[in-house]
This record gives C-alpha cells, sequence and structure tokens, in this order.
C-alpha cells in the first residue's frame, strides 16, 4: 500500500481515532466543571476577603482598633488575596487551554473532513503534493502479526504546531 494510496479502510481507522480522540475532549470538557465550580468558590473568597479589608479600614478610621492592628490585618489579607487570585488565574489557564484545544479539535476535524472527501477524486501527483505539505513527518517500525506501525507527524499552520496520529497497516 502507497502512502498516497490510503484504502477506505485506514480512513475507516483514521476516524476511529479521530472520534476516540473527540470523546476524550468532551470528557476532559465535562471534567472541567468542577473547576468552574472552584471559580465560583475563588471569586465568593475574593469578595469576602474584600469585605473584610474594608472592614478593618472603616474599624481603623473610627479608632476602634490601632493602625498596628489593622496594618497586620490588611498586610496578611493582601497576601491571602495574591494567594487566591494566583489560584484563580491557574485555573482560568486550564479553562483557557481546554477551549483552545476544542477549537483546534474543531478545525482539524474539518480540515480532514474536507481533505478525505477531496483525496477521493485527486490524481496521484495531487495526492504526493497533499502529503509533501501536510507531513513532517513518517516513522515506520515492526509491528504485531508481520505487520507494521506508520506514525504520522502532521503540520498544522505557520506556526508548526503538530499533531501526531499513529496509523497500523499491514505490509503489502
Amino acid at each position: 500500500m502507497s502512502l498516497c494510496g490510503r484504502t477506505s479502510k485506514d480512513m475507516f481507522a483514521t476516524q476511529a481515532k479521530f472520534e476516540l480522540l473527540g470523546e476524550k475532549m468532551k470528557r476532559d470538557k465535562k471534567e472541567t466543571s468542577g473547576v468552574r465550580e472552584d471559580l465560583a468558590n475563588l471569586d465568593e473568597d475574593i469578595r469576602a476577603v474584600e469585605r473584610g479589608r474594608l472592614w478593618v479600614i472603616d474599624r481603623a478610621k473610627r479608632g476602634l482598633i490601632i493602625d498596628d492592628e489593622a496594618e497586620g490585618t490588611l498586610l496578611n489579607s493582601q497576601r491571602e488575596l495574591q494567594t487566591i487570585q494566583t489560584r484563580r488565574k491557574t485555573l482560568m489557564g486550564e479553562l483557557e487551554l481546554v477551549d483552545m484545544q476544542d477549537t483546534k479539535m474543531g478545525q482539524t476535524e474539518a480540515l480532514l473532513v474536507t481533505l478525505a472527501d477531496k483525496v477521493e477524486s485527486a490524481d496521484n501527483q495531487t495526492k504526493r503534493a497533499m502529503v509533501a505539505a501536510l507531513v513532517q513527518g513518517i516513522v515506520l517500525t515492526p509491528g504485531e502479526n508481520g505487520g507494521f506501525k506508520v506514525n504520522i507527524t502532521y503540520r498544522f499552520g505557520q506556526t508548526q504546531e503538530r499533531i501526531t496520529s499513529s496509523l497500523i497497516g499491514q505490509k503489502t
């Protein structure tokens, strides 16, 4: 089997792997609900610390607590606020990563569907040109039952981001 003459079986295998990756990403997205709850709790913690700071400032202005006590309390609450905000930024980064992966997955799926539709009617020279444009590298390794394993590293976009896909084929 040539790389350009992939069979329908190969295309179905690729589609199945793509669907498994999609399912994993859906599970990851569902797992973010806990992260969203944590964010809501952190937002409430931030509001509580800020209310506490305002209470201390009010009490200090009224002379109900001494300045040293107010200053120490405000410094502690500032450190607590910074810790909460750092944790919040970390969680927001995790959510952004999941969203970015979801977007890239959709873009990749659209590209693969378009290519699969067009490759059926393309001549061998066009197929070779498509492979040359889309593939960063191909590594063949011996597989099970006398077959081989094909690891294809695709290139997507100008940033040379890579998505690696493994296809298992038979010797021809």
